[in-house]
């Protein structure tokens, strides 16, 4: 019996553990998803005020959107680890009580047989009556063993009732925990239902700006291009020199190469508002848009250097919005839509040097970061080299 209990025990605590390791993975991707929510909410109210309903704003909602999704789903997983908990707990309960009944039966079966035994026989005449000590040593071991088998009866009933009292505690504490959890997934899926009311408000607004709209896309394919362009044809002109990696180029593209997922963000804090590659226009059916980078909003106004590098190249776009192109050895990193720079062509910039500013600080219209990475020709999705807050 008590293999048994150890091994109920034992195969009760590996589960525990596992489905503590479990849980401590969804809180901290709770954390990290709610830590982005609020800082798109952020992102979002700004934008907002600065600018009204805009594409940005469409974006960012539809962001936040999926990560509230995903938030739910989280919070459901943990719901549901905490009722497998709940139910291993109530079979182990279901056992002990079984088995707190057992003894209790055994236990009064057991006192009555003594009870029994005292009443037919007197203990004194019962050992003196031996015929010989032998049967006296036997007689006494009897009655000893009925005693020890009644005092360890008791002692396992006594532990039986204590492993059911925490068990039915534990349950209870599944229970309540269970229920706050459902509290909070039922203030998400409203905060979600508020956020899809808003995302339809957006998007019927959007669509009476259809005109606007296609000049802006133009806008930002004519910027693209031109970014592409000077990128290739700063590759050209080296080529045409037969220009090759300096040593100092090649350790800065090397070590460049070595930080993909740990390079410090452009800005100081923000969130990602228009993703890598190509996607279909949220407003415009049947139009495609393709971003060469990434679009993060962001309430600070300076603009740093993600990696050590130079200073490659500043345009200035026909909107007055500036560009900086910085090369670090065979790769190449973009900082569009500034509102000034703070460096000039040849200049040797530092990781997280403040390279410029997204807004005139006067009227502080926000503007969006674009930000892009090259190896050479080759664009990359940023998303896979910045480092996640």
């Amino acid at each position: 019996m008590k293999k048994l209990y150890l091994f109920i025990y034992f195969l009760f605590t590996i589960l525990s553990l596992s489905f503590s390791q479990t849980h401590n993975e969804l809180l901290n991707q709770q954390d990290l998803l709610r830590k982005e929510a609020a800082s798109i909410n952020k992102s979002i109210k700004e934008n907002q005020s600065d600018q009204k309903l805009t594409i940005e704003s469409l974006n960012l909602l539809n962001n936040k959107i999926d990560i509230q999704e995903k938030l739910l789903k989280s919070i459901q997983k943990e719901i549901n680890y905490f009722k497998n908990e709940q139910n291993l707990l109530e079979k182990e309960l279901a056992k002990t009580s079984y088995n707190l009944k057992k003894n209790q039966e055994n236990y009064s079966k057991l006192i009555k047989t003594t009870y029994l035994a005292h009443q037919t026989h007197s203990p004194l005449i019962f050992f003196f009556s031996s015929a010989t000590f032998n049967q006296l040593l036997q007689r006494i071991n009897y009655y000893n063993q009925l005693e020890n088998n009644r005092r360890l009866k008791f002692e396992e009933i006594k532990k039986l009732i204590e492993i059911k009292k925490t068990t039915k505690n534990k349950i209870k504490a599944k229970k309540k925990i269970q229920l706050n959890l459902a509290k909070d997934k039922e203030l998400e899926i409203k905060s979600l239902e508020k956020d899809k009311q808003t995302k339809k408000t957006t998007i019927n607004f959007l669509k009476t700006k259809e005109d606007s709209l296609k000049i802006s896309l133009a806008n930002k394919e004519n910027e693209a291009n031109k970014i592409k362009n000077e990128i290739i044809e700063l590759l050209e002109r080296e080529k045409i020199k037969n220009k090759s990696l300096t040593p100092e180029s090649k350790l800065i593209s090397d070590n460049f190469a070595k930080n993909k997922s740990l390079l410090p963000w452009p800005t100081q804090e923000g969130t990602i508002a228009v993703n890598f590659g190509e996607r279909p226009h949220p407003i415009m059916p049947g139009i495609k848009i393709m971003n060469n980078g990434i679009e993060i909003a962001t309430s600070s106004n300076r603009v740093r250097s993600v990696f050590e590098g130079e200073v490659s190249k500043v345009l200035v776009l026909p909107n007055s919005l500036k560009v900086i192109i910085l090369r670090h050895g065979e790769y190449f990193t973009v900082y569009s839509n500034l509102y000034e720079v703070f460096v000039d062509i040849g200049d040797k910039v530092s990781t997280k040097q403040n390279i410029g500013s997204l807004y005139n600080a006067a009227n502080k219209t926000r503007n969006l970061l674009g930000f892009q990475i090259w190896q050479e020709r080759t664009k990359l999705n940023p998303k896979k080299w910045l480092s996640s807050y």
